[in-house]
C-alpha cells in the first residue's frame, strides 16, 4: 500500500544471500538474548515474506518491490513499539 500499517510483527529480519545461514542464526539468538526478545515474537523475515521463485506463478520481484515491503515493515507501529525496533 505504501502507507503505514500494522504488520503484527515485533521483529524484522533481513539477510544477504551470500550470508552463512548458521552465522545468521547464531547472530539472531545472540540478539534475542541480549535484547530480551521472547521466543513467540511475531517475526517478518524477508526469506519467507517475498515470493522469489521467478516461475511466473506468483508476483514478480519487481512488482513486490514496488509495494515497498521493507519500508512498510520498518515504518510499522508494531516494529516501532517493539524492543527489536531499534
Amino acid at each position: 500500500t505504501g502507507g503505514r500499517q500494522d504488520t503484527g510483527a515485533g521483529l524484522m529480519l533481513s539477510h544477504s544471500w551470500s550470508e552463512d545461514v548458521e552465522e545468521f542464526l547464531s547472530a539472531i539468538k545472540e540478539q534475542q538474548a541480549e535484547l530480551g526478545i521472547e521466543d513467540d515474537t511475531m517475526t517478518w523475515f524477508c526469506v519467507f515474506s517475498n515470493y522469489q521463485s521467478g516461475d511466473d506463478a506468483g508476483p514478480s520481484i519487481k512488482h513486490q518491490l514496488e509495494l515497498e515491503p521493507f519500508k512498510v515493515v520498518i515504518e510499522s507501529e508494531d516494529i516501532k513499539k517493539s524492543k527489536a525496533g531499534l
